[in-house]
């Protein structure tokens, strides 16, 4: 039996087959254009593919690659290559190999992280060059666990998502579209493993998503476990007993309101990206929508969503929720999330620069547009405007006065509008926490985005592997901090929450509701393990 540790960036337990990914041949092809029209040609029936399996937020990746390739800057380096007499196969590797390295010299890791998108064409431009496409073994109906040097995002659309139980790479880091696949399926995964090249089809592996560590079983003559070997498989064996008994529980828990242990309600909430997060989710025991990234929409397309077609999504979202609370973040880009149609000024430091209600100040038409959009989207319904990355009252009130100007023209045109619409804010920066009590009587409510609140208190990249020590919610300066915000909130009288992954921790959740929290919104994957951590806290 071997025993590595990789990097856990999924959470849950998996045991299972190994499959690897193979070659099959097809047509080679012999030009730079057919080969490209080939690769627009996979990433067209990509998109429909992982639309129809995963939704239409995961399959949108595809629609960006086809903007890409259709984007003559893709090919420069190639056509440079070919230009002075290179050969095709070698102009390719070279060419996109180039203009990979670019973003691997960046300092964000969201954006080296891009690199691996564009090695994920080059290599789809080599296998159609070549004749070759990647393949994967059926296991039948067992569950089993796909092992890769990496894994992009068009091997991803071609696999059997319905019964891939585990995921164990070499290469990428958590913020790669694989990663972030895995985790809105709820699929264990571990990146990092160096010893990937051990593993062969066919092995029985033991994967924990949350710790990294992986195990493989080395079977002897008629299957059996060497005697040495026989406490570590009894200690995984252990896991899954408990983790399934804690499935089992939160499934079998009561549907309605969530109740402490000591008989204390709490709100839960769902983190969504859009309509099809919603779809057939429970919301029985839900508050409901406790965040809403608007952002999803702006994303991977040529050009800015108008007033109707935000309209028409937003209405969606309103009637899945048939009379659910909806709190709606407005748009929040800058950062690690780029939008290119906006053209957005070059930054050192993007996350330090104009991003969130920043940048929306700065183009009062698009938040103009979006709460025009709700407002005609709501119908007279309520729901609540939640402001990103705001640091003084300033910031709330500018945005304030162009709510009332949106409303006073959506009035005038005939739109009905709800009297009990809340506006609040995100608590991101360490200025917006420690100056929490400014906010009360103007803000309406609060939301604690512990991501990027540990991110700035602790001065290190959230999206960086090696700090992940530093932004631990356990770590005291973080604790202290948000400990600040849930005091001087209740103590106030002001509605606070949270709503970064933190709440979705379970012993890190019941510090916080010994701590004075009533409210908190997960991603839709720990709704029900959330639900049966809060019947275990104790408030005192």
């Amino acid at each position: 039996m071997k025993n590595w540790n990789g990097i856990g960036v999924s959470d849950g337990l998996i045991s299972g087959r190994v499959v690897r990914m193979h070659k099959v041949q097809t047509k080679k092809l012999t030009s730079l254009e057919q080969v490209k029209q080939s690769c627009i040609d996979r990433t067209g029936e990509l998109y429909e593919s992982t639309k129809e399996k995963m939704g239409k937020t995961h399959a949108e990746v595809f629609l960006a690659y086809q903007l890409l390739l259709n984007d003559p800057k893709l090919y420069r380096g190639v056509n440079q290559r070919l230009d002075q007499g290179m050969e095709l196969e070698q102009a390719i590797e070279e060419g996109f190999e180039e203009l990979a390295g670019t973003f691997d010299g960046l300092s964000n890791e969201y954006m080296r992280q891009r690199a691996e998108d564009i090695r994920g064409l080059k290599k789809m431009h080599l296998d159609m060059l070549k004749g070759e496409k990647p393949a994967f073994q059926d296991m039948g109906e067992r569950k089993y666990i796909l092992a890769a040097e990496e894994l992009t995002p068009m091997d991803f659309g071609i696999i059997d998502v319905e019964n891939l139980g585990g995921i164990v790479v070499k290469n990428g880091g958590r913020f790669s579209h694989a990663m972030i696949m895995a985790r809105a399926l709820n699929i264990p995964a571990v990146t990092g493993l160096t010893q990937i090249e051990e593993i062969h089809n066919g092995d029985e592996l033991f994967v924990d998503g949350s710790t990294g560590e992986v195990v493989m079983v080395e079977l002897r003559e008629r299957g059996r476990i060497a005697p040495e070997d026989q406490h570590i498989l009894d200690s995984w064996k252990q896991k899954f007993r408990e983790r399934v008994k804690r499935e089992e529980a939160a499934k079998n828990l009561p549907k309605g309101r969530n109740v402490t242990a000591d008989g204390k309600e709490i709100e839960l909430s769902v983190n969504i990206s859009g309509p099809e997060d919603l779809k057939n989710l429970d919301l029985s025991s839900l508050k409901g929508v406790g965040l809403y990234r608007t952002e999803y929409l702006f994303l991977d397309r040529k050009e800015m969503p108008d007033l109707r077609e935000q309209q028409e999504e937003y209405e969606k979202i309103f009637d899945l929720l048939n009379g659910k609370e909806l709190i709606v973040r407005t748009l929040d880009i800058g950062g690690d999330k780029k939008v290119p149609y906006l053209k957005l000024q070059k930054e050192e430091n993007p996350f330090l620069g104009v991003r969130g209600i920043r940048f929306t100040l700065k183009h009062p038409e698009i938040l103009e547009t979006q709460m025009e959009a709700l407002l005609w989207a709501a119908k007279g319904r309520t729901f609540s405007i939640m402001l990103p990355m705001v640091d003084t009252v300033e910031e709330l009130e500018q945005a304030k006065e162009i709510w009332g100007r949106v409303c006073k023209k959506v009035a005038e045109a005939g739109g009905v509008i709800s009297p009990d619409i809340r506006i609040g804010i995100t608590i991101e920066t360490p200025a917006a926490a420690i100056c929490v009590d400014m906010f009360v009587g103007k803000a309406d409510f609060v939301s604690i985005g512990s991501n990027d609140l540990a991110q700035y208190l602790m001065a290190a990249d959230r999206e960086s592997v090696e700090l992940d020590h530093l932004l631990s919610p356990w770590q005291t300066a973080i604790m202290r901090m948000i400990q600040h915000v849930i005091w001087i909130c209740n103590e106030r009288g002001m509605k606070v929450s949270v709503c970064g992954e933190a709440g979705g921790e379970p012993e890190y959740l019941k510090y916080l509701i010994r701590n004075g929290l009533r409210s908190v919104s997960v991603s839709r994957s720990r709704v029900d393990m959330m639900r049966l951590v809060i019947s275990e806290a104790v408030v005192e």
